[in-house]
């Protein structure tokens, strides 16, 4: 009995933490920034950007949210501005090398979504002047059309699209121009994945010897 519902113990944990990863996503963002970086956070200070690669990354918990939301909606924010839960996990902007974080303890916002357009859009901010967001917007037929925040997707920007994100910083703008967006839903971690198939071969084992057992009882 000890060795039975300790079977059935791993298994219900495995199941509780892979629903709880599934409600982490990664969002990622590539493409162009330009503008003046005047403090000097992706290098010297002072410095003009020209078409310099970046790369923003997102990872948001989408059960971590106010009533009204949550996995099954295509947009979700929080932050002290609302007030409401704040989804935000951590966001990392990359340019040249050096990464600018952001906790979004303010105000953050993934929005993923097709209705009469395609729009993938997030935001993230420590305050009303020290913000960053990108985005695509396109109304081409062969955009995805993502159900909620947690359906995967891959994208490429293209002619006609809409991609103007910025980073701000008190007096400091740049501007992010997206060429590529992708939403990945979390894996298990391995430890999980080995709790689920000890949970589950352990309850079909037992399984197995009460229907052996059943047949002998019969015979």
């Amino acid at each position: 009995m000890k060795i039975r519902s300790l079977l059935v113990a791993c298994a219900a944990m495995a199941l509780v933490s892979t629903a709880a990863s599934a409600a982490i996503v990664t969002e990622t963002f590539t493409g162009k920034a330009t503008g003046f970086d005047t403090y000097g956070f992706f290098g010297a200070a002072n410095n003009t950007l020209s078409n310099a690669a970046f790369t923003a990354t997102y990872v948001f918990d989408t059960s971590n949210v106010g009533a009204g939301f949550g996995p099954g909606s295509p947009n979700i924010y929080g932050g002290s501005v609302y007030p409401l839960p704040d989804p935000l996990i951590s966001a990392a902007l990359v340019i040249n090398g050096h990464t600018f974080s952001s906790s979004g303890s303010w105000s953050s916002q993934l929005m993923v979504r097709n209705f009469a357009a395609f729009d993938a859009y997030t935001f993230v901010g420590d305050a009303s002047n020290r913000f960053f967001n990108t985005f695509i917007l396109s109304t081409n037929a062969n955009a995805p059309s993502p159900s909620s925040v947690n359906s995967p997707f891959s994208y490429s920007f293209q002619s006609g699209d809409f991609n103007n994100g910025i980073f701000v910083f008190d007096g400091e703008q740049l501007n992010l121009s997206s060429t590529t967006v992708t939403l990945a839903a979390a894996a298990p971690e391995p430890s999980t994945w080995a709790m689920m198939i000890l949970g589950f071969a352990g309850v079909g084992f037992l399984a197995y010897r009460r229907k052996n057992k059943m047949a002998l009882n019969a015979a």
